[in-house]
């Protein structure tokens, strides 16, 4: 196989890409370490009732866009794409999901011939900071057609619209799993597996030409299965491997930069392992996996590259726990790993999805049969609000003679703000910050008085340095009466005097705050 050498530029190593990435994480950090200390928000925006997505059809294997690193960015819609099953044909489908659910009909992308399955999704959105429009993407997928599984893709352009499929790979033997990460406007890479092997490539998605192909196992001798791709500033492939019991183990290879390769390593070895792709955290990826080493299949993350280890997701004696997903960076800690959002499918004799935030359970659904076929999926978050982002868990659920795709919705204040006190103050007032001197960690308290007539506007509150420049927004939406306090995380700035400003309509007070290291 002829080796191409590939030289591009990957969205994520330019400065402003660094730099808003880590204005971000900054924010994140805030919002989840806080949570421990008070829990208010998150029973503020509880998960949703459950919503039929679609109906009349069997529709299966839902996917919103691949996880990359770039969480600094909220959509204002995402693309989820599906099967469609009707007679003998199965079709590739897409949907547009806002906040309340689909915004458009359904797209056919398969040219409705024979048996299509197993889609993928990635996309790429203007670079706005906080809020990002998808102007290209690309669906890949399995295509039953002379007597083989091949892969195919589709490309979408914002001003065409999806173009007609086109074949990646209908070489000889069986593809399957395709997963796809967005590199740039045109460009994506594409891992799969093909007869016991795994396969990466980047292609054109507009010229439909292949830049880069290699097979990652080609000195393999096991078989290997069951690949997921992640692109955070390297390329990330992992993958099952069979291992002499016939077990699986589950490895990964990295490429900082292509051609090269790092060898192979050890994500899971003890026990029977289940290969469940990536989540972020703040310095790089968990690799998340379901494993039986306990006797029962529970869920586990390890932090690739780190002294953290195998942490514990779930650990249930009584059920099987599978399908990982999680939404913004985890927190680790020895007890595991803690998100914003987390779901998985829990099985004994019925399917549920189970959903929590946090480290705390919140709801779970009846999907099915334990012998039914179930696969969820979360986005990467729709801009709601200021600061706030919007999840969407879609699940394929058994309903009648059909399986419609179900799914439930949670609002996350990415911002650390907790209401205190729903006491109607007389004034607005801003307090003091505490504690002051402070380092790094200070709150600051401000109340908000009844507000009446068209005088709804937003509450802001920005960090100043001495010169009188803007170093951060704390706030920035509306909030009803009540009093407040805001958590602020000066740990990246230099010591110093800086000023905090508190501003509504015509109102506005501020007050100084001294930072010592």
């Amino acid at each position: 196989m002829q080796i191409v050498k590939f030289s591009l530029e990957k969205k994520g190593t330019n400065m402003k890409t660094l730099i808003n990435t880590l204005a971000f994480k900054t924010i994140l950090v805030i919002s989840i370490l806080f949570s421990f200390n008070s829990l208010s928000y998150s029973g503020i925006y509880p998960w949703s009732p459950l919503q039929k997505i679609t109906s009349g059809y069997n529709d299966k294997n839902p996917a919103f866009g691949t996880k990359q690193e770039y969480f600094y960015t909220l959509f204002d819609w995402e693309f989820m794409v599906f099967e469609r099953h009707q007679d003998s044909t199965s079709n590739i489908c897409v949907l547009k999901m806002g906040t309340s659910g689909p915004l458009d009909s359904v797209i056919y992308i398969s040219d409705n011939t024979g048996l299509n399955r197993n889609p993928s999704i990635s996309y790429f959105g203007n670079s706005g900071f906080f809020q990002s429009s998808i102007i290209k993407a690309v669906a890949v997928w399995e295509y039953n057609r002379n007597g083989r599984w091949d892969i195919y893709a589709s490309y979408f352009n914002k001003n065409t619209g999806w173009q007609t499929p086109f074949p990646v790979d209908t070489s000889n033997a069986d593809k399957s799993h395709p997963q796809s990460v967005c590199i740039d406007t045109i460009n994506f890479g594409i891992t799969y597996e093909k007869d016991t092997d795994i396969i990466f490539k980047i292609i054109n998605g507009q010229t439909h030409n292949i830049i880069y192909d290699t097979n990652l196992t080609s000195n393999e001798s096991a078989i290997c299965t069951n690949p997921f791709l992640s692109l955070d500033y390297d390329f990330y492939v992992s993958y099952q491997k069979q291992k002499a019991d016939s077990n699986y183990q589950i490895d990964y290879r990295r490429s900082a930069k292509l051609p090269n390769w790092t060898q192979p390593d050890t994500i899971a070895y003890e026990g029977n392992n289940i290969n469940n792709g990536f989540v972020n955290y703040f310095s790089g990826l968990i690799g998340i996996f379901s494993s039986d080493r306990t006797g029962n299949y529970n869920i586990y993350g390890n932090v690739i590259g780190s002294f953290q280890g195998q942490k514990p997701l779930t650990m249930d004696s009584l059920t099987d726990n599978f399908d990982y997903e999680s939404y913004l960076f985890p927190i680790v800690t020895d007890g595991g790993f803690y998100n914003h959002a987390n779901v998985y499918n829990q099985k004994t004799d019925s399917n549920r999805i189970l959903f929590s935030d946090y480290f705390l359970l919140r709801d779970s659904v009846s999907v099915s049969d334990s012998s039914s076929e179930i696969s969820l999926t979360m986005n990467r978050g729709i801009k709601f609000g200021m600061f706030d982002a919007f999840i969407w868990v879609v699940f394929n659920k058994d309903s009648l003679n059909f399986s419609n795709l179900y799914g439930k919705s949670l609002q996350i204040i990415i911002l650390d703000i907790n209401k205190i006190s729903s006491t109607v103050p007389e004034k607005f007032e801003l307090y003091q910050n505490f504690p002051n001197p402070f380092n790094p960690v200070t709150k600051i308290k401000f109340d908000i008085p009844q507000i009446t007539g068209n005088n709804s506007s937003d509450v802001k509150l920005i960090i100043y340095d001495q010169l009188g420049r803007e170093v951060e927004s704390l706030l920035n939406k509306q909030l009803g009466s009540g009093t407040y306090e805001v958590t602020w995380d000066a740990g990246k700035y230099s010591s110093g005097i800086y000023f905090y400003k508190l501003i509504f309509g015509n109102f506005s007070e501020t007050k100084k705050l001294m930072l010592l290291k």
